[in-house]
């Protein structure tokens, strides 16, 4: 007998309040009890919009058609109070639904706005804090957890209602990669250990395609394919190539595309087979090189000895950070959450001051260069895009930097920078109600116009895509060539595996380490790739899907 759907979608279609085009059409979703479903698809393709229909409270009270229901009755038909003990949601931006000051407050207010007894807020407090681990961490103040612990306690939150239902929009978007993977170990933990039904939607596919029961894949507000990790690996679908995992990918370009791939333990079991059927004469690693490292001219961008601490008691985030950057370098720096990449960002760029030691650009101090000339020379990226925005329209904000560059006297193609950013069906929104990649790409497209010599960008890929990461690092690639400098903080360790040059990491607030990306990632654990991981007993400086092909002979087959 088949099991009945606990959540159903028939013949949804939705339209967000003044907006012309559908964000969803014709959607039609059966998800039983216990599955973990993950949804992935373009930015803007309606996987926030998809998740929030089960939450009718975030969604904005647009035209809605279709039928919704939770454990066979109507969704419109449960109380709000209902819903919100059924069905949670842990949302993208750690802070976002955090409202306490302190971790024991924030996991008694949930339970206080359904009136649960006191008595049973005490238990439900102490079986969360002991599955999750979180008695060192109750009575601390919220500003003292790192990104990934705000996260843990956003979920615990939401788990002390005892959901039936988890939803997760992109929770892992800005998490360093030891706290992601962290989190979604503790996701799927609920999932096995409580049985509770998850959909989330995520980007980090790596790790989530081995936890899925289900892949839905959703493209212009449609769904465009449905099924198991393994139908859809061996699915024929072009539109499925783009949102394998990068084992996936290689697998596809090994002709290994038979068997299942559930995670890098089985994948390296199948690829030593097929590894030990290859006949080919091994070759000699040859890792890419850093340029920049060999070069002997002098750097444009050089930090000295930087020291720098947020209030006089508090401890140094920065001290003796030196760095040297190069035309032409693409540099990720790397490093958890709260270690100080994005002051020490900040700091390179003249946005923050150093406490003691000096940036120089060119030879000058940047905090001794006019203002104007450093707007033009210097293009920051925020990691929060909307505080690049002060206007009410897409297109507004488009012809405004474009006027600030005219002013500059700096040539700018407006029609090139909608069209590479696919901007044109936006222009009437406004850059809030835009997606998380949406935004960035509309933040970078307007810093572009002042054609800056360095780029600093503040987890630029965060939100985005595969296809939106193409086209933004086909784009650096093209910077980069032209001998412009980035800089880029990140946590997507396999972005910058395929387009760094140079791969850098912050601990304890020094640089301790400084590579080509092979030499960086091939010794790391956790900072490494999932092609890494797994080839690494035959390839170990092997980062990418395009090193394995290579070494193995094979570039030309494929």
């Amino acid at each position: 007998m088949d099991q009945m759907a606990q959540l159903e979608l028939k013949n949804i279609n939705y339209t967000y309040p003044g907006q012309q085009h559908a964000a969803l059409t014709e959607i039609n979703l059966s998800v039983k009890e216990g599955e973990f479903v993950v949804v992935c698809g373009q930015t803007g393709s309606g996987k926030s919009s998809l998740l929030k229909l089960m939450k009718p409270e975030l969604l904005p009270a647009g035209e809605l058609t279709g039928n919704i229901t939770f454990a066979e009755k109507q969704l419109s038909s449960y109380k709000h109070i209902e819903l919100s003990q059924n069905i949670g949601m842990v949302m993208q931006n750690p802070e976002s639904q955090i409202v306490m000051d302190r971790v024991m407050e924030e996991l008694i207010f949930s339970m206080e706005n359904v009136g649960i007894s006191p008595l049973q807020m005490r238990k439900r407090i102490a079986e969360i804090a002991q599955f999750f681990n979180l008695e060192p961490l109750l009575t601390k103040s919220i500003i003292e957890l790192s990104g990934g612990q705000r996260q843990m306690i956003n979920l615990a939150a939401v788990m002390v209602l005892q959901p039936k239902v988890l939803l997760l929009d992109e929770p892992t978007a800005q998490l360093d990669p030891v706290a992601a993977r962290e989190f979604l170990q503790l996701v799927r933990r609920v999932n096995e250990e409580f049985g509770i039904t998850v959909l989330m939607a995520e980007h980090r596919l790596e790790d989530v395609w081995p936890l899925a029961d289900q892949i839905c894949l959703m493209e212009n507000g449609e769904i465009k394919a449905y099924g198991t990790p393994d139908q859809l690996i061996h699915s024929d679908q072009a539109e499925i190539e783009l949102y394998l995992p990068p084992v996936g990918k290689l697998f596809r370009k090994l002709g290994m595309s038979e068997g299942s791939l559930l995670s890098i333990k089985d994948a390296k079991l199948r690829f030593a087979s097929w590894h030990a059927d290859l006949q080919i004469k091994l070759l000699a690693i040859n890792s890419k090189q850093n340029s920049s490292m060999l070069r002997q001219e002098p750097p444009i961008l050089t930090c000295k000895d930087i020291y720098f601490q947020y209030g006089k008691k508090a401890n140094p985030i920065l001290q003796h950070v030196t760095l040297d950057i190069h035309a032409g370098d693409f540099l990720t720096i790397f490093g958890a959450n709260g270690s100080g990449k994005s002051t020490l960002l900040q700091i390179l760029c003249g946005l923050l001051k150093e406490q003691s030691g000096e940036v120089l650009f060119e030879g000058k101090a940047v905090k001794r260069i006019e203002e104007t000339l450093r707007y033009t020379r210097f293009g920051y990226l925020s990691q929060n895009p909307v505080l690049h925005f002060t206007e009410e329209t897409v297109e507004k904000e488009l012809n405004s930097a474009a006027e600030r560059a005219l002013k500059l006297n700096i040539k700018v193609d407006l029609a090139q920078t909608i069209d590479e950013f696919e901007l044109s069906e936006l222009l009437q929104q406004h850059p809030y109600d835009l997606s998380g990649g949406e935004k960035q790409k509309l933040a970078l497209g307007c810093i572009l116009m002042m054609k800056p010599s360095i780029l600093f960008l503040d987890e630029p890929t965060k939100g985005l895509d595969p296809r939106s990461k193409e086209i933004l690092s086909q784009r650096l690639n093209k910077e980069q060539s032209s001998g412009k400098a980035i800089v880029m903080v990140s946590h997507d360790i396999e972005f910058a595996a395929a387009h760094a040059n140079r791969c850098a990491m912050l601990f304890d607030g020094r640089i301790v380490a400084d590579a080509e990306p092979a030499g960086f990632f091939s010794g790391n654990y956790f900072y490494t790739t999932a092609i890494n991981r797994l080839v690494r007993d035959w390839y170990p400086n092997a980062i990418t899907d395009k090193d394995v092909v290579e070494l193995c002979g094979l570039e030309n087959t494929n």
